[in-house]
């Protein structure tokens, strides 16, 4: 499930000043279509870093093509 950054803040700041978990938030906003474990997993990563961003590092690595790495 992909969130936009209007739809994290949102579900952050439910979460941080109401209490909100993901079937209080699947209730509020129905037309929304999310799913409860994307919820889920959005609101664990909140709990763990304090933040809804993308993890540095996490993904694939960039690769560059220097004259070091062609030879």
């Amino acid at each position: 499930m992909v969130f936009s950054v209007e739809d994290k803040a949102l579900i952050k700041n439910l979460h941080l000043l109401k209490g909100y978990g993901s079937r209080k938030v699947l209730a509020e906003f129905p037309e929304k279509n999310w799913t409860k474990s994307g919820l889920e997993t959005l609101l664990r990563k909140l709990r763990d870093t304090g933040s809804t961003d993308r993890r540095v590092g996490s993904g694939r690595p960039r690769t560059a093509r220097t004259e070091d790495n062609v030879a």
